[in-house]
């Protein structure tokens, strides 16, 4: 039996879904005056509404951020996505980069690069930078004190997408470069 491995757009896939910013429908509804939005993701069970914003809130989806790491790495580098999302709304990813490690004791060290992102304001984009020590073969990782290095954290402005993928790129460019 063969065992493909995932690619790392499948391996991001339970992240990507219709989201889509609406004017707040006028039935009745009472909001404070800034409020004039819905973010509003498509689920299986039907549209969700998980964030009110203001028009000035730039949604950026998660295939908007992570799609151009994936990209990056699709022919450089073997890595591995380990996704989390909660209620449609936050979401976590560790890409670790599974051909890059250095020997440490018994163990092996990865350079890692988490990116949080939230649909309903409670988790801000963000990058963080540092290294997962593998302690045992089945897997089982911990975060390695004083390898982490400053975080990145944007807004969700509008016109905001390509400033942040660029400087997410940059960075991601000189930590591979110094891991």
């Amino acid at each position: 039996m063969s065992t493909k491995k995932k690619s790392l757009k499948d391996q991001l896939k339970p992240l990507f879904f219709p989201i889509h910013k609406i004017e707040v429908p006028d039935k009745g509804f009472k909001f404070a005056p800034s409020l004039t939005h819905w973010i509003v993701a498509t689920t299986p069970n039907g549209p969700l509404v998980v964030n009110s914003c203001s028009k000035n809130y730039g949604l950026i989806s998660n295939e908007e951020l992570r799609m151009p790491i994936a990209e990056r790495f699709e022919n450089s580098h073997e890595v591995e996505a380990k996704v989390t999302q909660w209620g449609y709304s936050k979401f976590y990813t560790d890409f670790i980069i599974k051909d890059v490690n250095v020997p440490l004791k018994k163990d092996m060290l990865f350079p890692r690069i988490r990116m949080n992102n939230s649909y309903d304001g409670s988790v801000k984009y963000q990058f963080s930078f540092g290294f997962y020590r593998l302690v045992c073969e089945n897997g089982l990782s911990v975060p390695l004190k004083g390898f982490q290095s400053k975080d990145i954290k944007l807004r969700h402005t509008p016109g905001n997408t390509n400033s942040a993928i660029d400087t997410t790129m940059k960075t991601i460019e000189v930590f591979l470069e110094n891991a």
